[in-house]
């Protein structure tokens, strides 16, 4: 009897042509749903479900209908949710800015001098950072 060197690979085997691949494969996905492949990609919160979703999408490269139509709505609850998000607030603007040379009032000088163990009261001081600004006191 002839032994058998290279066995031929049975039909289940055998490569799958790209174009005979199922819809839900990864590249067919993206191309089907690239909203919902750059929102899971890009889904920073702890949801067990979205996370489960995703980490099926990355091992398996496929979702069913039903996984699909709940990111669409995800993704629409969050359109309508950015609307309604506070704006950013601008940066607050002091009537003192960093560079900027202020004269102290003697008494404050004085007391700076004191504390600091310094040989001589300061008068004027440079502003090299401000924290923030009351009615009555700058925070610098």
């Amino acid at each position: 009897m002839k032994p058998i060197l290279s066995p031929q690979p049975l039909p289940e085997q055998q490569q799958l042509d790209p174009q005979t691949l199922p819809f839900e494969d990864k590249a067919q996905l993206a191309e089907q749903h690239p909203k919902v492949v750059a929102w899971l990609l890009n889904y920073k919160e702890d949801f067990p479900f979205y996370l489960s979703v995703r980490d099926q999408m990355m091992a398996k490269g496929r979702l069913s209908d039903k996984q699909i139509e709940a990111i669409y709505k995800a993704i629409d609850r969050d359109a309508k949710a950015k609307p309604q998000q506070a704006a950013p607030k601008p940066a607050k603007q002091y009537s003192i800015a960093p560079g900027d040379i202020i004269e102290l009032k003697a008494w404050i000088a004085k007391r700076i001098q004191e504390e600091k163990a310094l040989p001589v009261a300061y008068r004027n001081m440079e502003i090299t950072e401000v924290l923030g600004e009351t009615a009555a006191a700058y925070h610098c």
